[in-house]
């Protein structure tokens, strides 16, 4: 059995849409143990309510959580008894525990999974995955980092491809996938110090490193892996929404001009289309790659079916066996 600890709290739609969501995944996989951190009569209720398993749900009963107005610098010696440190302190110590999901305080995460769970050995600072749907039919690019480390180093970009080499496996079975370095054209000698120095350290590594790939290759499904700063990559994960949010946009517009009721259908299918397969909120979650279990990081506009597709997400790894892919990776590069 697998387990996986869910914080209730953080999300701006309340606990119950975080928990209803974990109970739906529960219904769907049967070799799940669920530990929900957070208020254990509130969760129970809705185990009730919705007649889940309740042999296979655990509790970390607090009703203290971490808010996004913390400060995430005080989880080092503070928040004890929260969720959030519950929650990383459960993944530390249970070796059933798969990985864990909380939509709370990015920085409070981030810094806790460092100082509170740990990190794998070899790796130096963490970052945050994301994968998204490119035009090639099923296919995704793996994006990161998407902002957990907004400065990174040349050796830092090298961890990063190392993450996304394993995560593309683990999630999709790609056998030596393509690692691009996100850059302002695709000639050896282009962009900034940053590129111009990371571009021979990733050309010497063990993987498919297929040189530099620009913004607009992201979504073309030439590339499984877009690796970059976090800065870099989270303007460009935006972008890829705000991209679908547009084109969803101007189809509705026009739709309004036709008096067509096939035209207007069509084009209305066509935006919503597009915008759900790149609405990042209800595609999944970001994955913060580098600490010693998997840590789902959902937006805090989650929805139930956000919640149900960063589970699935996380499981997906699990199942993969990411966290010993990268262990593996990491102490290859260690030992060289």
């Amino acid at each position: 059995m697998k387990k996986i600890v869910v914080d209730i709290y953080g999300g701006d739609n309340g606990p119950e849409v975080v928990i209803d969501g974990a109970l739906s995944v529960l219904a769907e996989r049967k070799d799940l143990i669920l530990v929900f951190a957070g208020e254990k009569e509130l969760v129970s209720a809705l185990v009730q309510e919705k007649g889940a398993d309740a042999s296979r749900v655990e509790y970390l009963d607090t009703k203290t959580f971490v808010t996004n107005h913390d400060d995430p610098r005080d989880i080092f010696h503070g928040y004890n008894g929260t969720s959030l440190v519950l929650a990383l302190e459960a993944c530390k110590n249970d070796p059933a525990v798969v990985g864990m999901l909380s939509c709370g305080s990015t920085g409070a995460i981030l810094l806790g999974s460092i100082f509170r769970m740990g990190l794998l050995p070899g790796v130096k600072h963490p970052c945050l995955a994301c994968s998204l749907p490119t035009i090639q039919n099923g296919g995704h690019v793996i994006l990161l980092d998407c902002g957990a480390c907004l400065d990174s180093t040349p050796e830092e970009l090298v961890d990063f491809a190392i993450f996304g080499n394993a995560y593309a496996e683990a999630a999709y079975g790609i056998k030596n996938p393509r690692v691009g370095l996100l850059n302002v054209g695709s000639e050896e000698g282009k962009g900034n110090q940053l590129a111009k120095a990371a571009y021979p350290l990733l050309k010497a590594l063990p993987i498919n490193f297929t040189g530099n790939m620009e913004g607009n290759d992201l979504l073309m499904g030439n590339f499984d892996v877009c690796v970059t700063d976090g800065f870099a990559g989270n303007v460009m994960l935006k972008n890829a929404e705000a991209v679908a949010l547009t084109t969803r946009g101007i189809a509705l517009r026009m739709a309004d001009k036709y008096s067509s009721v096939e035209a207007k259908s069509a084009l209305k299918t066509f935006g919503t289309i597009v915008y759900t397969n790149f609405a990042y909120n209800d595609l999944g979650c970001s994955i913060l790659l580098g600490p010693s279990k998997i840590v789902a990081k959902p937006h805090g506009k989650a929805s139930e079916k956000t919640i149900v597709s960063s589970l699935h997400q996380l499981l997906s790894l699990g199942d993969g066996n990411l966290i010993s892919k990268l262990a593996e990776r990491f102490k290859k590069k260690e030992n060289k």
